[in-house]
C-alpha cells in the first residue's frame, strides 16, 4: 500500500486469534521497481518472509492469504518458488461492492476461482486481511509522520502540517515535490497559486 510510499503489512492469526509477536512490516525498497508496481512490490515482499521462513525467525504458516487476485498470486507464487520454500498460497480479491464475503479466491493448487459467498471462513480471512491493512496503514502513516517533522517545506511561509501532509503524500516525498512543476503543486488540495510560486522558487534556489 501507500503508492510511492510502498509499504506492506503481515498479520499473524492462530486459532484463538491474532499472535502480534509474529507481525511484520516492510519497507519496500524503491529503487528495484517502479513505484505502484504491485507485483514486483509483492515479490520483494514474499520473498523477505521467504527469508525469515527458511531461517527460522517465522515459523511456516498452514495459509498465507495475499490481498489481491491472479496476478499478485502469481508474483507470490514465483518469490517463494526461487527460494525455495514450500508456502500454502491462496489470494482473496475484493468484489465490486467490496463487502466482505463478495471476494473472489484464487488458490495457488488449483486454477479455478472460487466465489464461496459470505460464508464464516470468507469472514474470517476478511478479518485477516483487514488487520494486514490496518497494520501497514499504520506503519505508513508513521513514516510520512517522520518526514513531516523534518522537511524542506518547513521554512515555506503558509505550510502548516496539513499542507505539509497533502504534499508529500501527493508527490511521495520532499524529492517528489521538487521535481514537481508550479501547476502540479498547485493542483495539491489547499495550495493556491500564489503558495505554489512560493514552494517552487524555494525548493529551486541555488
Amino acid at each position: 500500500m501507500g503508492g510511492k510510499w510502498m509499504v506492506a503489512g503481515l498479520a499473524w492469526f492462530a486459532a484463538d486469534g491474532p499472535v502480534k509477536d509474529l507481525y511484520r512490516h516492510f519497507r519496500l525498497n524503491k529503487t528495484r521497481f517502479a513505484a505502484g508496481d504491485d507485483y514486483a512490490g509483492m515479490r520483494e515482499v514474499c520473498a523477505r518472509l521467504a527469508a525469515e521462513i527458511e531461517s527460522g525467525k517465522l515459523p511456516s504458516p498452514d495459509l498465507l492469504l495475499i490481498d489481491g487476485g491472479r496476478g499478485q498470486l502469481e508474483a507470490a507464487m514465483e518469490a517463494f518458488a526461487r527460494a525455495g520454500v514450500a508456502v500454502r498460497l491462496v489470494a482473496a480479491a475484493k468484489g465490486k461492492t467490496r463487502k466482505a464475503g463478495e471476494e473472489t479466491l484464487y488458490l495457488g493448487w488449483r486454477h479455478e476461482a472460487l466465489r464461496p459467498g459470505a460464508r464464516p471462513g470468507m469472514l474470517v480471512l476478511a478479518r485477516v486481511r483487514d488487520e494486514a491493512h490496518r497494520f501497514a496503514g499504520r506503519y505508513l502513516h508513521k513514516r510520512i509522520e517522520q518526514q513531516i517533522s523534518a522537511s524542506a517545506l518547513d521554512q515555506i511561509p503558509g505550510i502548516g502540517k496539513a499542507r505539509k501532509l497533502a504534499l508529500l503524500r501527493r508527490f511521495g516525498g520532499i524529492e517528489g515535490v521538487r521535481r514537481a512543476s508550479r501547476e502540479q503543486l498547485a493542483q495539491t488540495p489547499g495550495i493556491s497559486e500564489a503558495l505554489a510560486e512560493r514552494i517552487f522558487q524555494a525548493l529551486h534556489r541555488g
